[in-house]
């Protein structure tokens, strides 16, 4: 089989098409997101430091995949749906529990609209995905409407599931805190033994194999813009990383092309201006760069920058001590220029927060917020310590007795209290105390406000104190027989040096400045503030006069000449470094579009092919026919073509779809895709698919669901009578269950007619045809009791060996094993089909009525049933309860 992600397509095209190692790093770069891409550009230049994420190989062979990127492999442990638990959230106050039996099947939930059931189908979605596409695409009035009216306190959505592979259900829950908004919420994913599970791959199975669908979704699908159509499509198809690397490398291309363009325009104006100019460094300058084709970058950036020219010959020695140069340096006296003090008033507010803030942390302390602030304190590390001492003893048997052997959660195991040597730290005492931890954050809860808002005054305080700038805490380079004068650094001659000195004074000035970020103590702080700030503005007002000073004292025509030649020179060398990027990314762009197209066709055929079939079976009496679905085009000319006729006449398909027509196409497109084999969700979740439908597409619905449900477990939500009708009419396996709003928002699910159910009504049904022939009758209903039979006996099995890690595959090649009621009997009592004979003698040990009607329903498919009809679905009732209450 093909390969089935992107990454493995692509590897597969450069395999085949021997494209070079460069190109084929950046289109995996590309593939991985903007910022490798980035740093494969930057890594090329030779500029990626130590904080840039490593580059696409390496970052694909030093670490596993991470649970939310791409899997190394594609399917995983199939996961199905037991409940979906729902509380505050949407239509639903207190908590409702939807019961789903996990493993293939169709479930249809129904109800009125307003009963709450689209409610389950948005608490799945938010529990694994941690938003729904009905919510995300509404403006902030509508998403302020999540929480249920008649709930108060946290909201809390909750899915359970099997996992194959793992004993015991894997539970998904997000919750809200009271006031939170949709976005706050909190996940987490636990195993069945309560300690926290990160799957592999779900986040991206989830984005790629979206396994849910509202009516909502279902309508924009297909509508819309012709580029939506095609982004929509392409994200069905999982093709959206194509589109992602394309964009990539497209917009780097376009810098690269865009950078070359200003250069050469720029260049054209700079060598312009540089020869209007007579200084000596503007002819010199102008001379480099005169071949627009080959300049000579080095020369000119040395005269702007007032370097010497480069050459071979070693520069002479100085003879005698010379002046400290380096604070006249143009560019260091920019900085010197830039330099910002923060503002007096923003000092003079900081320093006041910070006196009240502390004020009133002296004034709680003496209060029972105080005291409970401490205790507090006190008791959380009590519970930190006794949670420690778990972990640590966790790894073998405890020397304190069989009650240290209990492991788990932090409040297991018990030991000596290690302040008093009496009392006994054991998971009452831990439960008591986190309670008493929470009941006494209360009473400190203001206490908790100051102390959090003095540590933000002081996190103020660290960015208001940076550190003193390079240019202060550079040392002058002075002669070593220069010395030093009171009053400042002296010069060759013996004079002051006024700027070497004021640099001094300002670097003095900032350092006592930012020592106040080591100081804790906020009235210290506050004082300091307040005494360092005025001394620091002075120096540095001084410095920044004596740097502007000293820059307009220089050439007022050359700086600016000079500063252009720097900073085109800078981009021109960008520029060169990037025409090998370029070429590549322009190879890597043109291969990128021939492998998208093949990639494309094959990803597309054998989903096209399924769609074909699900849309000759949603189709029913419409006169429609569809041929192959095209994705063309690219950028803002991508469209999907879809080969659409009338009556064997060619049409345009949203011209002559009806809405119907077009939600069916929706699904024939949603469907092979959310069922790929590369996805380990093996459930369905659809909410309300049957609107806009003809009874004709009702009908082809409910075939389409009970086919994908034998191989999945498929959830659909409906307030649409129709579809169950469609599936009691067409007597396909489904469990139908009632959901029931009641006031409060209470919300409640009846069972309606499961597979076990549906048998025994049929043959009820049959028992009670007066006009069916008395020996047909006697032959049909026993048949229909012992399918009643069979299906609970299949219901039991599945529970118990899913339960327990088996894999589906094993489950249902066992159950089909098991050619005779006998033997599927025995499976579910002894999980043993071999003990076929076993079964009767089972149950007459439990209740005699239990071993006649299985015996009745066993024999009367062949010999007929003599009794009372009636009576012997009433006891195959009573029999299928009984087998499925069993472990």
């Amino acid at each position: 089989m093909a390969p089935d992600s992107v990454l493995d397509l692509l590897a597969v095209q450069m395999a085949q098409d021997i494209l070079p190692a460069r190109v084929r790093d950046l289109l995996l770069a590309a593939l991985d997101g903007d910022v490798p891409l980035s740093a494969e550009l930057a890594r090329r230049r030779g500029t990626a430091g130590p904080g840039e994420p490593p580059t696409t190989n390496e970052a694909r062979t030093t670490g596993g995949p991470s649970t939310t990127g791409r899997p190394s492999t594609a399917g995983g442990p199939a996961v199905h749906l037991e409940s979906i638990g729902v509380h505050g959230f949407r239509g639903i106050g207190p908590l409702a529990v939807l019961p789903l039996r996990p493993g293939p099947g169709l479930t249809l939930v129904t109800g009125r609209n307003g009963s709450g059931k689209s409610s389950f189908a948005e608490a799945a979605e938010i529990a694994l995905t941690g938003d729904t596409r009905r919510w995300s695409r509404r403006a902030a009035v509508w998403r302020g409407g999540w929480r249920n009216l008649h709930s108060t306190g946290p909201a809390r959505v909750e899915i359970t599931c099997t996992v194959e592979g793992r004993p015991g259900p894997v539970t998904v829950t997000r919750t809200w805190p009271e006031g939170a908004g949709l976005d706050e919420g909190a996940g987490e994913i636990r195993a069945s033994d309560g300690g926290a599970w990160s799957p592999s791959g779900w986040d991206w199975a989830l984005s790629t194999y979206r396994p849910f669908l509202s009516y909502a979704e279902l309508g924009d699908l297909l509508g819309g813009r012709p580029s939506a159509m095609f982004d929509a499509l392409h994200a069905i198809l999982g093709l959206d990383e194509m589109v992602d690397t394309a964009r990539r490398l497209s917009s780097a291309r376009s810098r690269f092309t865009e950078a070359a363009r200003r250069s050469r325009e720029e260049h054209t104006a700079l060598l312009a201006a540089l020869r209007r100019s007579t200084d000596p460094r503007a002819v010199e300058a102008a001379d480099a760069l005169r071949d627009a084709a080959r300049p000579d970058l080095d020369r000119a950036w040395a005269v702007a920058a007032g370097l010497p020219a480069p050459s071979t010959a070693p520069p002479a020695k100085p003879t005698a001590p010379r002046e400290p140069t380096l604070l006249r340096e143009p560019a260091v006296l920019r900085e010197l220029l830039g330099l910002r003090v923060p503002a007096e008033s923003d000092v003079r507010e900081l320093a006041v927060r910070l006196r009240a803030l502390a004020t009133e942390e002296t004034r709680l302390a003496a209060t029972a917020a105080g005291d409970a602030a401490r205790l507090t304190d006190l008791l959380a590390a009590a519970l930190d310590h006794h949670e420690h001492q778990n972990a640590v003893h966790a790894g073998g048997p405890s020397s304190e007795g069989p009650e240290d052997g209990d492991r788990g959660r932090g409040g297991s195991g018990s030991r000596p209290c290690p302040v008093c040597g009496v009392g006994r730290l054991d998971e009452r005492w831990w439960h008591a105390t986190r309670a008493e931890v929470t009941r006494q954050r209360e009473r400190a809860a203001a206490v908790l406000v100051v102390h959090a808002g003095l540590a933000a005054a002081l996190a103020d305080v660290a960015l208001l104190l940076a550190p003193a700038p390079e240019p202060l805490t550079t040392p002058e380079p002075l002669a070593p027989s220069v010395p030093l004068a009171p009053s400042g650094p002296l010069t060759a001659d013996g004079s002051t040096d006024v700027l070497a000195a004021l640099a001094a004074a300002a670097g003095m000035a900032w350092r006592r400045w930012a020592r106040l970020r080591d100081d804790s103590d906020p009235l210290a702080v506050a004082d300091g503030l307040e005494s360092a700030h005025p001394p620091l503005l002075r120096a540095v007002e001084a410095l920044r006069a004596a740097a502007r000073d000293e820059l307009d004292r220089a050439d007022a025509d050359w700086r600016p000449l000079a500063a252009r030649v720097t900073a085109w020179v800078g981009a021109a060398r960008a520029v060169d470094a990037d025409a090998d990027a370029l070429a590549d990314v322009r190879q890597a762009l043109d291969w990128l579009r021939e492998a998208t197209q093949r990639l494309r066709d094959e990803r597309m055929r054998p989903f096209a092919q399924r769609s074909a079939q699900i849309w000759s079976m949603l189709r029913q009496e419409s006169n429609v026919d569809l041929g192959p679905v095209r994705l063309t085009g690219s950028a803002n000319q991508r469209r999907v073509d879809l080969d659409v006729t009338v009556d064997g006449v060619d049409g345009a398909a949203l011209g002559v779809m009806s809405q119907g027509e077009l939600h069916a196409l929706g699904l024939a497109l949603f469907l092979p895709r959310a069922t790929s084999d590369a996805s380990p969700f093996r459930f369905l979740v659809i909410d309300d698919p049957v609107q806009s439908m003809d009874p004709a597409k009702v009908d082809g619905l409910a075939r389409v669901l009970a086919q994908v449900a034998e191989t999945r477990q498929v959830v659909v939500l409906t307030h649409d009578d129709r579809l169950a009708d469609a599936v009691r009419r067409l007597r396909l396996p489904a469990t139908v269950l009632d959901v029931v709003r009641r006031e409060g928002s209470l919300v409640r699910l009846r069972g309606n007619l499961d597979p076990v159910g549906r048998h025994l009504a049929d043959a009820r049904a049959l028992a009670r045809t007066g006009d069916l022939p008395r020996d047909l009758a006697m032959m049909l209903v026993p048949a229909m009791c012992r399918s009643a039979v069979e299906t609970a006996c299949n219901e039991v099995v599945r529970r118990r060996r899913l339960g327990a890690g088996a894999r589906h595959a094993e489950v249902e090649a066992a159950l089909a094993a098991a050619h005779s009621v006998s033997e599927k009997a025995a499976l579910a009592l002894f999980d043993d089909a071999r003990r076929a004979r076993g079964v009767l003698r089972r149950l007459d040990g439990h209740a005699p009525w239990a071993a006649d009607t299985f015996r009745a329903v066993r024999d009367g498919v062949h010999v007929g049933y003599d009794g009372n009809l009636l009576s012997l679905v009433r006891d195959t009732g009573r029999l299928t309860d009984h087998i499925r209450t069993l472990d």
